[in-house]
């Protein structure tokens, strides 16, 4: 009886764990990969050390500015002795012509959401008055900021303006009095400098929580919508640069021996264009791991193929790589790159290389989930890969990869980006490896939502980084 009871329990366990261990969504739609991806400037750097969130919008909003040369903030309108105003101690304050700006030193408290989202109000200033109110949002588990007005005709926006007002005149009267204190001492050259007024000494403008009728109160109009890696080191990289700080490349971990082993790089080192991104590819720290994610596990049930070759298009369009699942059943997936794109830019190859392993990467998922790569995928159970079976029920299981463009069009675009971005060294706008995302992805509902400036912006990358010419020409 004792033994029938101890194999019942074991049995239990063994039940339990494999469940656990099952992968039943992509996750970087959960959120759930072990790299940390928290803005740094909202990680305490030492224990017991409180996190000022007005502070850290107000310095990633100038970041911004700052990366992409935008003024979102309205802070570059003037500049001090030639620098400008976002590049200098934020306690030291230019007066401003006319043109609008976002006033950080006056702000509401931090408000903190049952699911933990965090927001703080900022006033917009035009002509001494409050123009509009900056909402500024920090959610998804610390890693997404956004940056919104609030809709003016809102009762919230009405409530809300009045209180911005008195402080922002409060705000004025106390750099008033400052400056009638320091007039004695102070240069006629220096006429133009308004004295340091430290955040400190300004009171918080305390306002209600987010209104229950949110969907006529939110924010309307998206000032900018951003993630760590766009702007500053997220968390867990920048202990990376830490630890890394010698240089050199870090040293193989187990994903690297892993793909030594199941991935077959096929003829791509006779395509010096080709081979010569793959290997830049594979020498960025992480970028393959984020991107095949669980293709590498305790029993891979796939493995990688590439190869160069020819694939005819249909005129006036461009193919520039596929991936194919007639060697499932043999435990391989097999990635084209067509040699005519390869007299694309580096980066034009490098996002048809990421694309097409994100496409590998949804096939795997679709074997982990109990597909053969015979049998109708519409046998699979939708518990198990709810979000992408969902594309595939709206395309009656017949357009594969129509529905995978469906769902990397909707859930893909950002980490396509980043991606880009990582490979690139940064060295562009944010906006350019953006709209190189899309590209590939024309003919999905997401894209044709998208404004007709945003359409225009994603041809006109398609055209700057891709051409259908072979490598060299």
């Amino acid at each position: 009886m004792k033994k029938k009871l101890f194999y019942f329990l074991l049995l239990r366990v063994l039940i339990l764990f494999l469940l656990a261990s099952c992968r039943t969504e992509d996750s970087y739609i959960q959120h759930s990969q072990q790299k940390d991806m928290r803005f740094s400037v909202f990680v305490p750097k030492k224990e017991g050390e409180s996190i000022n969130y007005a502070d850290g919008f107000a310095f990633l909003m100038k970041r911004h500015d700052s990366l992409h040369k935008t003024n979102l903030s309205g802070v570059n309108h003037e500049s001090v002795i030639g620098i400008p105003i976002a590049n200098k101690d934020k306690s030291i304050i230019v007066r401003r012509n006319n043109d609008a700006y976002i006033e950080f030193r006056v702000r509401s408290q931090t408000i903190t959401e049952q699911d933990g989202e965090k927001w703080v109000v900022f006033p917009k200033v035009e002509n001494s008055n409050v123009s509009d109110l900056v909402i500024a949002t920090l959610s998804e588990k610390e890693t997404k900021v956004v940056f919104a007005l609030l809709n003016r005709n809102s009762e919230f926006y009405k409530e809300l303006q009045p209180k911005f007002q008195l402080a922002l005149d409060r705000f004025y009267l106390q750099l008033s009095t400052a400056a009638l204190l320091k007039s004695n001492t102070k240069s006629a050259n220096n006429w133009n400098n308004d004295p340091p007024v430290k955040e400190q000494e300004i009171e918080e403008v305390i306002i209600p929580g987010k209104p229950k009728d949110k969907d006529s109160d939110m924010p309307v109009v998206p000032i900018n919508i951003s993630y760590c890696i766009n702007l500053v080191d997220c968390y867990v990289d920048s202990e990376n640069i830490k630890n890394n700080s010698g240089g050199g490349a870090p040293s193989p971990g187990p994903f690297d021996e892993w793909m030594k082993n199941h991935i077959n790089e096929g003829n791509l080192k006779d395509n010096k264009c080709a081979n010569a991104v793959y290997q830049t590819l594979k020498s960025r720290a992480g970028l393959f791991y984020n991107l095949l994610g669980n293709f590498k596990g305790e029993n891979s049930v796939l493995n990688l193929s590439f190869n160069v070759k020819y694939i005819p298009s249909e005129r006036g369009t461009l193919i520039t790589g596929q991936t194919y699942t007639e060697q499932i059943q043999n435990g391989y997936v097999r990635i084209d790159i067509n040699t005519e794109a390869l007299g694309s830019t580096a980066l034009g190859i490098a996002k048809t290389f990421i694309h097409e392993m994100i496409h590998a990467k949804m096939f795997y998922d679709l074997v982990n989930a109990g597909w053969d790569g015979i049998k109708d995928i519409k046998e699979i159970n939708p518990v198990s890969l709810p979000t992408l079976l969902r594309a595939y029920q709206e395309y009656k299981y017949e357009k594969g990869e129509d529905a995978q463009h469906k769902f990397m069009s909707e859930y893909y675009i950002p980490k396509i980006g980043r991606a880009l971005a990582q490979f690139d060294g940064h060295e562009q706008n944010s906006s350019v490896y953006e709209n190189l995302a899309w590209t590939g992805l024309q003919r999905t509902q997401a894209y044709e939502a998208l404004s007709k400036a945003k359409r225009d912006k994603i041809t006109e990358a398609n055209n700057n980084f891709n051409r259908k010419a072979p490598c060299g020409k």
